[in-house]
């Protein structure tokens, strides 16, 4: 009997013992996939929360907004970057090398150690681009830019006399180049080169250039009136970028556009101006008159692959007007177009329509052939 005892004793440990370790198994398995899960919602939740930085460079608010774990190191590459573009670009920093070049207008060349690729580059594509636009782009337009001083703190309505004088300086026919060591020569006094209508679109190729060397695919940049657009969001959804209401305030938009891998630039008379005697004049001059351009439009974006084409074509349509816009809005495979005019109507290029949505309450009406 006792000996029954003592087995039964032994089965009864035993079996203890054994579901004292399978409970402890399936707390450790259900700990461990309690953890494995915390970690992925983790992950996840970092995948779908980009690092998001504002700046303040090349006279604009940077946002930056980029998806994975190298948000930080590369919003960080691309302040620095467009700081750099900013002190060779700048004709309103002393020392850029835009300056150096517009100090010695007339008077000698500025060779390749003054030079850098970056600057020599962008004057030539700049060159080349108002040769595209007969002129109605034109990067030497800097003397007309002093002159009214929109963007400064004591803008002006000069004088026709002043404007006549001043228009004689203004001419990309003479800027000149040699490649083989890289100088820039403005070939007649006075002349003053001004990248303003370019410089942000094309640090938007660099910053997309520089972010797919880091591997970053996912992300929007904004400078200005310029948004950069990277891939899609981490769960397969298109970024909407919003088109901004040119009647309304600097937050307002009139419609979204979903353009992934794409650059967007938008010029528009309500960027900056001034008021003077009851009337308002805007900061884009048409190189050919010499004063603020007067046009239908209210606003132009365009949409490229390119950001310096991009930039250079807003202004270029918004100085042209309606017409010129109707005329190439389905025309080029290297751009598109949303254009506003004073009517709110908007004119929008067929391959943008089915990613592009209007906004309710707005007023705005698709031009007819749009809808």
């Amino acid at each position: 009997m006792k000996k029954n005892k003592i087995v039964r004793w032994v089965i009864t440990v035993l079996i203890i013992l054994i579901l004292a370790g399978a409970l402890g198994y399936l707390f450790l398995t259900l700990s461990q996939q309690r953890a494995e899960e915390e970690q992925r919602q983790q992950n996840l939740q970092q995948e779908e929360t980009p690092y998001t930085q504002q700046d303040f460079a090349m006279d604009t608010l940077i946002v930056q907004s980029i998806y994975g774990d190298l948000g930080e190191e590369a919003a960080a590459a691309n302040k620095t970057l467009l700081d750099d573009l900013e002190n060779k670009l700048s004709m309103y920093k002393q020392d850029s090398e835009i300056s150096q070049v517009n100090a010695k207008a007339g008077l000698t060349e500025v060779r390749r150690l003054e030079v850098s690729d970056d600057t020599y580059n962008l004057l030539v594509r700049g060159k080349e681009l108002g040769e595209q636009t007969q002129g109605l782009f034109d990067i030497t337009i800097g003397p007309l830019s002093r002159l009214w001083n929109i963007t400064g703190e004591n803008p002006q309505v000069p004088s026709e006399d002043e404007i006549t004088k001043t228009l004689s300086y203004v001419d990309y026919t003479q800027l000149s180049f040699d490649d083989s060591n890289h100088s820039v020569r403005l070939q007649k006094p006075f002349m003053q080169i001004d990248l303003g209508g370019i410089a942000k679109g094309y640090a938007c190729d660099k910053i997309k250039a520089s972010m797919a060397e880091q591997g970053v695919t996912s992300a929007t940049v904004s400078l200005g009136g310029n948004v950069l657009v990277i891939g899609k969001k981490p769960n397969g959804e298109d970024f909407s970028v919003g088109i901004r209401d040119p009647f309304g305030g600097d937050n307002d938009i009139m419609g979204t556009l979903a353009a992934p891998d794409k650059i967007l630039a938008t010029t528009g008379a309500y960027e900056r101006y001034f008021e003077q005697d009851g009337k308002v004049y805007h900061h884009v001059l048409n190189p050919r008159t010499g004063y603020p351009c007067e046009t239908e439009l209210a606003s132009v974006t365009v949409i490229s692959e390119d950001g310096t084409l991009a930039d250079c074509l807003s202004t270029t349509f918004y100085i042209a007007g309606k017409q010129a816009v109707l005329d190439n809005l389905n025309n080029h495979e290297e751009f598109a177009l949303i254009a506003i005019d004073q009517d709110k109507n908007v004119y929008i290029s067929d391959s943008l329509k089915d990613s592009f949505t209007l906004s309710e309450g707005k007023g705005y009406t698709l031009a007819e052939g749009n809808a």
